[in-house]
């Protein structure tokens, strides 16, 4: 059995025996959900039967589900399903449930590009978090959110503002030993520097949050090998980058990211027009079109 299938035999453990009380974004949860796609979300889409549709319990295991597709970066499955239980967050009128439904609305948003929208979201997301009772037990999803919003901010063309946030954001989690936050801050502030056509900090950055990352964040580690590799095609050997890509591919193939695996095609096909090769770079587009269209 491989290690993915091994995560995910535990998970379904502690998912089967989880008595859904609260679960908001932590660490060991973000780690438990790396594992593969489809199965994790037949085993949601199970327990969700069984459960009532206008109860607390039902409401928390499809904010659990959405944390699967935020981790998967599922846009187009995030949507509706925020959408479908808007009106029973509303009712229940519980401010840690209101907070992280803004949340996954927020980074909606932000996947497809709606960055205002994500915005406002992420802003009314702190607020909701801001009237819950013992704050301090939430300081984990607080940080989460506000490295959200501070990546958000950089496609808001505010640079400077997004990369101190972010910094700060770095420091907090390596104080508290938070390695999900610490290396996915560090992932930001290499896509902040991308952005600003600086690719050697990038890469540094990128590599950083590869070797921060858990060795069970599967998902996260891989995806920050791909970014090192779009770096090192620019400033590195693009034999270097090609491996590293490749690697990162075979973790997206077997766990089902689809997401991921369309924007590791993509890339490699803009590897090898760079070679070039137009049929192999024609070749890759075509594989990253049809998951895009699927």
């Amino acid at each position: 059995m491989n290690i993915g299938k091994l995560i995910l035999a535990a998970w379904l453990l502690v998912l089967c025996s989880y008595q859904t009380h609260g679960q908001t974004i932590s660490q060991q949860y973000l780690l438990q959900l790396q594992a593969d796609f489809k199965l994790a979300e037949q085993q949601f889409d199970a327990r969700l039967a069984d459960s009532p549709s206008d109860m607390p319990t039902s409401i928390e295991l499809n904010l659990q589900k959405a944390q699967l597709y935020m981790l998967f970066q599922r846009a187009d499955l995030l949507q509706p399903l925020l959408s479908n239980i808007e009106p029973q967050v509303k009712t229940h009128n519980d401010p840690l449930m209101q907070s992280q439904w803004q949340l996954f609305s927020g980074i909606q948003f932000y996947l497809v590009g709606e960055y205002l929208k994500a915005q406002e979201s992420f802003s009314l997301s702190l607020q909701s978090l801001a009237e819950q009772n013992h704050q301090q037990e939430y300081v984990y999803l607080e940080n989460f959110i506000l490295m959200y919003q501070a990546i958000n901010n950089a496609y808001l063309q505010q640079y400077e503002e997004s990369l101190s946030a972010l910094t700060d954001i770095f420091k907090r989690a390596e104080k508290n030993n938070w390695p999900i936050i610490q290396a996915r801050s560090l992932v930001f502030i290499g896509e902040v520097n991308y952005t600003l056509q600086n690719y050697e900090q990038a890469l540094e950055y990128y590599h950083n949050a590869f070797i921060s990352y858990p060795n069970d964040a599967l998902i996260y580690k891989a995806e920050a090998q791909m970014y090192q590799a779009q770096m090192v095609n620019i400033v590195g050997e693009r034999s270097v980058a090609f491996a590293q890509l490749e690697q990162a591919i075979a973790v997206f193939e077997e766990l089902h990211d689809e997401v991921r695996l369309a924007n590791a095609y993509l890339l490699k096909s803009y590897f090898y027009s760079k070679v070039p090769d137009n049929n192999k770079a024609l070749e890759w587009i075509a594989k990253s079109v049809v998951i895009r269209e699927n």
